[in-house]
């Protein structure tokens, strides 16, 4: 497996945390189809998901600088 840049990922997931929420807000006009807007939050919340679980493992092999916890505060997507 390629060598992993966990700032990267830690900024990733922030990133992703802000759009999911930016997006909510935007949504919520009368004028946007609620399967679209479900669609394309599904497709957020997945990809947070899945650097969540990235992260989580690198974080169990103590090769990051942040906790995951912290990172995760306020996430709109919890992984177990």
């Amino acid at each position: 497996m390629p060598e992993l840049d966990n700032d990267s990922i830690a900024t990733c997931m922030q990133a992703l945390k802000h759009t999911i929420r930016h997006f909510d807000m935007l949504c919520q006009s009368q004028t946007v189809d609620p399967d679209d807007y479900a669609e394309a939050r599904e497709m957020y919340l997945t990809e947070l998901a899945h650097l969540i679980r990235i992260y989580r493992e690198e974080e169990k092999q103590g090769r990051t600088t942040t906790p995951l916890a912290m990172l995760l505060k306020d996430s709109p997507v919890q992984v177990p």
